[in-house]
């Protein structure tokens, strides 16, 4: 979805396609929303659709970062038809939500099945992120066990200043240990080369989430790592409570880094497993891709590699163009655990040389290149140069995506 802001500038956001009967419903499982929050820069809106025909009726419950029930509504749900509703209003509370809250949606009655989105809107700029409702994991076998975000950021780019807000939440009835590693490359404070990795312990209580002040610009407020450096890497969440977790990044920049009241542009980094459909490589997807793509002078391309199992991966990278024309191909190798960032994708030293002409309709395709053991997570970032409106997409195998299954897709 494409929009303007008030003052003219444009931003995007994804909002997800799901195959028809997915969603929570009668003996399913209810979905997760973490990260939600309403704040006087901040509004949060729920949206619920039905997907098999047949009407449902469903309970919001809104949980703050310690486990409390904050409040509780009830919505029905028309057979294919939806509801929108703002935070607040949805579960029964006036005005704020406090930051790194999580919202579950349970079937109540009906025979439909339900999915749920958040969006959250930036109350000057407009811009907007979307939250997907997942099946809320209960024990080790509902989850992804370790998980993957391909990229946190604290760093400046071409008129920007982007950090990553990460959220953690669990719906189990059990606190859920987690040990998280941001393995980082990037520059010290005196402009320096710098690489390392940092390991955090935390520990979520019963129906809590990673706290706000922890959480909220993951790379130093978590991980230590000072306002001057600028890094960017993977994030690995592992431990015994890996299972009983969801997790995303929320990676946001302001409009303009000299002037705080313009407000800000966010984009959604899932957290994905190495089981998960996404992820490329020996013993998991043959083959992954992300169609509608364009070169535009107004957009900076780039594409993100995240190898997510600790072992050397290769993936064969290919482009096409309309009626399956062939325009380009490369390999790219991972280290385990390793990040790779390939900048300017259509016309950089290390993308396919599209040269200046825009080109539409374009399909990157991504498959094990033979050699390595390892598997990778593909992610594209599109920004807009002049408003610095960014959008994430991860690529991922062809049909419909499910919301169940290790990546909560």
């Amino acid at each position: 979805m494409t929009g303007t802001t008030p003052a003219g500038g444009r931003f995007s956001a994804e909002i997800p396609v799901v195959a028809a009967g997915e969603g929570t419903g009668s003996r399913r499982a209810p979905l997760l929303l973490p990260g939600l929050k309403v704040t006087p820069a901040v509004r949060c809106n729920v949206i619920l659709a039905e997907t098999t025909g047949q009407s449902a009726r469903v309970a919001l419950r809104l949980f703050d970062a310690g486990g409390r029930e904050l409040g509780r509504g009830e919505a029905h749900v028309p057979a294919w038809g939806n509801a929108q509703l703002a935070l607040p209003a949805a579960v029964g509370i006036p005005g704020a939500v406090p930051e790194a809250s999580s919202l579950r949606v349970e079937s109540l009655e009906g025979g439909g099945r339900v999915v749920a989105i958040a969006t959250l809107v930036d109350n000057v700029s407009a811009s907007f992120s979307v939250v997907t409702g997942r099946p809320a994991p209960q024990d080790e076998a509902d989850g992804a066990g370790p998980q993957a975000v391909a990229s946190i950021v604290q760093a400046a780019g071409p008129g920007a200043y982007f950090t990553t807000e990460l959220s953690i939440s669990t719906a189990a009835p059990r606190s859920a240990p987690l040990r998280l590693t941001y393995d980082y490359a990037g520059t010290s404070a005196e402009g320096a080369p710098i690489r390392g990795s940092v390991v955090k312990e935390v520990l979520l209580p019963e129906a809590g989430s990673l706290p706000f002040a922890s959480g909220r610009n993951a790379v130093r407020t978590l991980f230590g790592l000072g306002t001057r450096t600028n890094t960017s890497g993977s994030l690995r969440i592992e431990g015994e409570g890996a299972g009983w977790v969801l997790a995303r990044a929320a990676v946001s920049t302001p409009l303009d880094p000299m002037d705080a009241s313009r407000g800000t542009a966010t984009a959604e980094f899932p957290a994905v497993g190495p089981s998960s459909p996404e992820a490329v490589g020996p013993g998991a997807s043959s083959l992954v891709l992300l169609p509608g793509l364009r070169s535009w002078s107004r957009e900076r391309v780039n594409l993100i590699l995240t190898e997510v199992t600790g072992a050397p991966a290769r993936v064969s990278l290919g482009l096409l163009g309309e009626g399956n024309q062939r325009r380009g191909e490369r390999v790219v190798e991972l280290g385990p655990f390793e990040k790779v960032q390939l900048n300017d994708l259509w016309n950089g030293p290390s993308g396919f040389g599209l040269g200046g002409n825009r080109v539409d309709r374009m399909t990157l395709v991504a498959s094990p290149a033979e050699g390595g053991a390892g598997r990778a997570v593909l992610a594209l970032t599109t920004i807009d140069n002049a408003t610095n409106g960014t959008r994430i997409q991860l690529l991922s195998p062809p049909g419909p995506p499910l919301l169940g299954g290790p990546s909560g897709r």
